[in-house]
């Protein structure tokens, strides 16, 4: 694979003119120390300004793209109140958590404002130099924004570099509506911007077909369903075959193995521990055994109705579903519950069993296949989490995670063809979903083809699947209608509150859709009013 280099010393240039590297995103540094004399004197000042966007990018996904859009939804069990994240787990969040700040994100935020100001006053550089970059930095920032919105509902505009003054630096919160109009502008000068080319390494950072994929999740998320299927009509007609479903279901694991070999990869997240200095904390929630003797003890576990979906379905008359052996080590079920020669067929009730159980506790998405044939009794899959020599004993690893892929076009298409009362269109893309992993079950019998809350559940249920541990699955459930949301949420948590030995509540308030403010945030910008039911500063 070819090294994506986020350059070290560009990051520690990028600290020293940090814009958020303070107590909070509005302790900024003042326009004017930000001149072009000061830093950005050359055009190789672009790629190491540049390297620190992608820095901060990875800082704000780091944990919260799991906790932020998968981590309270239905997705999950527990391995045990000692390990498992009690307040997402019951949806009891509050502001003192520091993992619901929001500074990383601002931070991505003011780095690409000063891009945006910066790079095309570079002397010796043209167009041709950063038309690209400051097309990125565009798609990035709406990127940041839409994740805002999701999270804690409105939020400041943050769109120019701070003059100075202390009164400008007291934003109060902007109407999702005003950041919904900033992030589609952003998009649209993005795609005046951004490159032709999508392919190959080009996918760790955002590029024209990531414009397109975010723009279509955008117009959904508002329930503007023409301008959805508008936007994604580009990777059908305008991305000239780029991107297209896998064809068998071994390369199902490439998307996340060597993404930029697969026809189905958009835009990946790419973490290098040897650059970076720092891991990425997914083992850490749902990880798999490590393979340099580090067995994470990770909270979170794949619910049981997932696991007895995927059994279903391999028990099926229809084939079986390749994600099925690449989210659980069957291998290692197999090797467990079973001996050489004799080794049963998987079934619901090996969820409990023990063995079976621990190796259950351990997603394995992003690791390499094992090896033998077959694997030898014992055998993991492995992700690899930072080795002792690198100082991580804590599970956190190297992942290509992705934060679009063809699939999340394919099935946002679905959702916008079904609210267009175009059904059996809709359904015809999840068969397309389906048979790429080898489940031949016809969607079109599930449901009736012009019952459009059947259908939508349907798709929903399909994204669940296919986008386990993906981020993606509490924004799914808002954007199906938050009032549906806590209708369904309430009793799943109400049996994660009695199986932790809590008082059954339920969702308590309809607030907590949304995130909480944390609280140091007050500190800095008392302009701004927490959520309810969290309180002032709670």
């Amino acid at each position: 694979m070819k090294s994506i280099k986020f350059n070290i010393i560009g990051i520690f240039l990028t600290a020293s003119l940090i814009l958020c590297g303070c107590e909070d995103f509005l302790d900024r540094a003042p326009l004017a120390s930000l001149s072009q004399a000061s830093f950005f004197g050359s055009k190789r000042d672009i790629s190491t300004w540049h390297a620190g966007i992608y820095v901060s990018l990875q800082n704000t996904l780091n944990s919260g793209h799991l906790l932020w859009g998968d981590a309270r939804a239905d997705l999950y069990g527990s391995t045990g109140p000692s390990y498992i994240r009690v307040n997402e787990y019951t949806n009891n969040l509050d502001a003192t958590q520091g993992d619901y700040s929001w500074q990383n994100l601002y931070n991505v935020i003011m780095k690409c404002n000063t891009a945006i100001a910066y790079y095309p006053t570079v002397p010796d550089a043209s167009e041709t130099d950063y038309n690209d970059f400051l097309g990125q930095a565009y798609g990035l920032r709406a990127l940041m924004y839409f994740y805002a919105i999701r999270i804690w509902g409105d939020v400041p505009i943050v769109d120019q570099l701070w003059d100075g003054l202390v009164s400008s630096s007291q934003i109060p919160r902007s109407p999702v509506s005003d950041v919904k109009t900033l992030i589609l502008s952003d998009l649209d000068e993005a795609l005046k911007l951004l490159g032709a080319d999508v392919g190959g390494a080009r996918k760790y950072y955002f590029n024209r077909a990531a414009a397109y994929a975010l723009k279509t999740d955008v117009h959904l998320w508002f329930g503007e369903n023409e301008q959805a299927l508008e936007a994604s009509e580009w990777f059908f007609t305008g991305a000239t075959g780029t991107f297209r479903l896998i064809t068998n279901m071994d390369d199902y694991r490439t998307i996340f193995i060597d993404p930029q070999t697969s026809t189905e990869t958009v835009f990946t997240l790419y973490w290098n521990t040897v650059e970076t200095g720092v891991g990425c904390n997914w083992c850490g929630f749902v990880g798999s055994k490590g393979g340099t003797g580090v067995s994470v003890n990770n909270g979170f576990r794949i619910g049981r109705n997932l696991f007895n979906q995927f059994v279903d379905r391999v028990r099926s008359e229809f084939g079986t579903d390749a994600r099925f052996v690449a989210n659980y080590d069957t291998v290692g079920i197999y090797n467990t519950v079973g001996t050489p020669g004799n080794r049963p067929p998987i079934v619901q009730t090996h969820y409990t069993v023990a063995g079976a159980a621990a190796i259950l506790n351990k997603n394995i998405k992003y690791s390499p296949r094992p090896t033998g044939t077959p694997p030898p009794v014992g055998t993991w899959y492995t992700v690899l989490p930072l080795s002792v020599e690198e100082g991580g004993t804590d599970g956190r690893c190297q992942i290509l995670y992705p934060i679009y892929r063809f699939a999340d076009v394919y099935t946002l298409r679905a959702e916008a063809l079904n609210r267009l009362g175009r059904g059996t269109e809709a359904l015809q893309l999840v068969n397309d979903i389906r048979r790429r992993v080898g489940y031949t079950a016809d969607a079109t019998t599930e449901v009736t083809t012009n019952n459009r809350d059947s259908i939508e559940w349907l798709i929903l249920e399909e994204r669940k699947l296919e986008f386990i541990t993906e981020g993606k699955r509490w924004f799914d459930l808002r954007r199906w209608g938050d009032a549906k949301l806590i209708q369904y949420m309430d009793p799943i948590i109400r049996e994660h509150q009695i199986e932790l030995g809590n008082a059954p509540t339920g969702f308590t308030h309809p607030g907590r859709v949304l995130a909480p403010i944390y609280f140091r945030e007050f500190e800095a910008n008392p302009a701004l009013v927490q959520n309810e039911p969290y309180g002032a500063s709670d």
